[in-house]
């Protein structure tokens, strides 16, 4: 005798299979998505940080003994731009065409600025 039940999967159960992944799919990818802009940031901020500390050092090589208001300096596709009470303002145009802007206080700390920041 031959036997002819058919081995597989039935129609229910595939569809039952591909709901759950759709589901865990949905929580995942924006997850995955803050994810990989929290990093893109982190690189940026760095970047830019970089960027101020290989600036204030060009202001050392040139015999500058503080940070002159109106002073720029592009480093690495950032611009650098000292402001009055020894602040600074770093600014970044992304390939993307994103602008970002990081403002810096007298004591170096980088906050990044709202206005300017596209995304």
């Amino acid at each position: 005798m031959k036997n002819t039940k058919k081995r597989g999967f039935t129609i229910v159960e595939l569809v039952i299979v591909i709901a759950v992944i759709a589901i865990l799919a949905s929580v995942l990818i924006p997850t995955f998505t803050k994810v990989v802009q929290a990093a893109k940031d982190s690189k940026n901020l760095q970047e830019a940080r970089n960027a101020y500390t290989e600036a204030l050092a060009e202001h050392l090589v040139e015999g500058d003994t503080c940070k002159k208001e109106g002073l720029k300096h592009t480093v690495n596709g950032w611009d650098i731009t000292f402001k009055a009470a020894n602040s600074a303002e770093a600014t970044s145009i992304t390939k993307s065409g994103v602008e970002t802007t990081y403002a810096v206080d007298a004591n170096g700390k980088f906050d990044v600025k709202p206005a300017g920041n596209a995304g």
